[in-house]
């Protein structure tokens, strides 16, 4: 870690080339989201009147291909986090886990963001089975009334059923290495 971290700094005085990779990297997996978080800046109704957002035709998710190309090339470089994120929701992205086992097969330390809607008993026990090391949880609630307010057009069922998933997460991974980070965001 040592070496690297001089590699970096030595980069640094050099300006003109990177002697080292990134000690981590965040992916972008899809562009597909089931909320409109309010400080998104993809999805967000208030980011967007001030922003918009180009239309586009299709949702874009990230290939396996080049998912594993991109885990290669990053290993090849030394970075050693995976951040697994988007501009929508990862679990929205039938083979999110599929990813996330490709790039623990070539040693990275995963963590996977998430809104917590997709949370759910099969979901949890693929988090385990891929040997996710992180799931991080953002929610911008903490009342229904605020939630209603945030999110006027979801689910109301999503403010129970996210900590009671949450729960149900942390019983299942007690023991193990797994981490559970909760972030809520009011």
């Amino acid at each position: 870690m040592f070496v690297k971290k001089a590699q970096l700094l030595w980069g640094l005085f050099n300006g003109d080339y990177a002697f080292a990779g990134p000690f981590s990297a965040t992916v972008d997996i899809t562009d597909r989201c089931n909320l409109r978080c309010p400080g998104c800046l993809y999805h967000s109704p208030i980011i967007n009147k001030i922003r918009p957002r180009p239309d586009t035709e299709k949702s874009s998710d990230i290939s396996l291909s080049l998912w594993r190309k991109t885990c290669d090339e990053l290993y090849a470089h030394g970075t050693n986090t995976l951040v697994i994120t988007g501009e929508g929701e990862p679990l929205l992205y039938d083979q999110v886990f599929d990813l996330i086992s490709i790039a623990k097969e070539r040693g990275f330390f995963v963590i996977l963001l998430t809104n917590g809607t997709k949370l759910d008993t099969r979901n949890m026990r693929f988090m385990v089975e891929s040997q996710l090391d992180v799931l991080r949880v953002t929610i911008w609630a903490n009342s229904i009334a605020e939630y209603r307010r945030t999110y006027p057009d979801a689910d109301l069922t999503n403010y129970h059923r996210v900590p009671l998933n949450l729960k149900e997460l942390a019983i299942i991974t007690d023991g193990s290495e797994f981490r559970l980070q909760t972030v809520l965001l009011c």
